[in-house]
């Protein structure tokens, strides 16, 4: 059913769009917070398992790449004043990472292709 003349799944998005980027990292964490009050303290540490549970180490190292790359972003965009300085800084940041990855699977590749030999 319609919200008046906008989509239920649209809305997010709408509300999302409207506000800051402070404001939906506030609302992020507001909605977090609350799923997770909502759990029992002696439950929380089975939800967090459950979580995790399906990763491997390589989805692991994987996620905390792509989280330190994010964290970097943040930085560069909430701290660096010059637009230009910004621009090479992100793009810096987005070729390390890459090169990062394909290192990576570089090694990783290398490794099962010896393997099969």
């Amino acid at each position: 059913m319609p919200l008046c003349f906008i989509e239920p799944q649209d809305a997010i998005r709408v509300i999302a769009e409207s506000v800051g980027r402070e404001a939906r990292r506030q609302l992020v964490g507001e909605v977090v917070r609350a799923w997770v009050d909502d759990i029992p303290d002696q439950e929380l540490s089975v939800h967090y398992a459950k979580a995790i549970a399906d990763l491997d180490e390589d989805d692991l190292h994987l996620l905390a790449a792509w989280h330190a790359w994010l964290g970097i972003q943040v930085v560069v965009e909430d701290y660096v004043a010059q637009p230009a300085l910004k621009a090479l800084l992100l793009l810096l940041s987005a070729c390390t990472n890459a090169l990062l990855v394909a290192s990576g699977v570089y090694a990783v590749l290398r490794i099962a292709l010896r393997s099969l030999a």
